[in-house]
This record gives C-alpha cells, structure tokens and sequence, in this order.
C-alpha cells in the first residue's frame, strides 16, 4: 500500500497466448488448466461469471472516480495498480548543476483533462518523450510488453489530442519514434 495507490502482486505470468490488452475484454481467454476448470464449473458453485473480474474492478473503480485499475506483466509476475485518485507530489531537492533535459509542463493542460482515466500513464509516456523515444523503449520505460495496447490505449490517443507526434510520416517505418509535442 502506498499514498496514491495500492498494488497487488501475484507470481507467474498471463498463460498462453492472452495479453494485457485483452483483459477484461469478450475475447475469451486459454485457462492454465481448462480441466479444473470445467469441473468446478459443472459441479459446484465455485466458480461464476468467469472472466468477469477485470470488467467488474473497471465498473466498481468508475462508480467511484477512479482511474482504471493498471496491469503489467512482470518477469515471471502479474502485477495490478488501484490508483486511489490522489496525486503524488514529487519531492523537489535543489541541485547545483542545470538539468539537461527540458521540462514540459503538462499537467495544467485541458487535454490532459479529458483522458484523466490513464493519466498517471499518459504523463508518464510525455514527460519520457522529451527526447523521441521508439515505442520499444516507451514500452520498456512504462513496464509493458503488450505494443498493440500501448498504441492502441496511450500513443494514438495522446496524438488524437495533440500531445505526441511522430518523427517519420510513415506510420509504420522501422525507425519511427514519438516525441512530446512542447507547448510555446
């Protein structure tokens, strides 16, 4: 538990061929062992409403002005991230020598506003695309693994509202990175 959040751990990961855009979506995942499964299914009342957990976490969060609950798959972990809403406030130390990188500010923005559900990831990809960054790299920094979700869920939308672009007009050229859109 921390003061923003709380995360949840759990050992292994996502089995088979499922992936962290597919949570709690229709599309039905492989089960570790579909053999349990089915019996426990057939013979009691143990298990109900399988797959719906994911959908339920993101209603109940919702119901309540919460961001999204986060998935990330970890080396040999699964791990999920209960954002309570409050923000975290960075400790500021003063430093002798000037930073290097330029600063953007985004958090004052009425775009950011308006994708408030994935912010804290959203923020995170922005401030680290000072520098254009491939989505390789965006993916590494944010502890995904799942590129079609990451573009899909983050790099599209923040694009749709202005706040990244890309280097090379050719959507899908091999050298393509993203950067962060500076505001004069």
């Amino acid at each position: 538990m921390y003061h923003d959040r709380i995360e949840i751990m759990s050992p292994g990961s996502l089995f088979g061929a499922n992936k962290i855009g597919q949570l709690g979506t229709d599309i039905m995942m492989e089960s570790r062992n579909p053999t349990i499964v089915r019996l426990l299914e057939e013979t009691s009342s143990l298990i109900e409403n399988r797959h719906s957990g994911i959908p339920t976490m993101k209603r109940e969060m919702k119901k309540m002005g919460l961001p999204e609950p986060e998935f990330y798959e970890l080396r040999n972990c699964f791990k999920v991230v209960f954002r309570n809403g409050k923000a975290i406030t960075p400790q500021v130390t003063p430093q002798v020598t000037p930073q290097v990188t330029p600063q953007v500010q985004i958090e004052n923005t009425t775009k950011m506003k308006q994708i408030t559900p994935k912010s804290y990831i959203q923020k995170k990809i922005l401030e680290y695309c000072v520098e254009p960054r491939s989505a390789k790299e965006i993916l590494d920094h944010i502890n995904y693994n799942d590129i079609k979700y990451l573009k899909k869920g983050y790099l599209i939308p923040l694009m749709e509202h202005g706040m990244l672009e890309r280097t090379n007009d050719l959507m899908r050229a091999s050298n393509q990175k993203y950067v962060t859109i500076k505001k004069q």
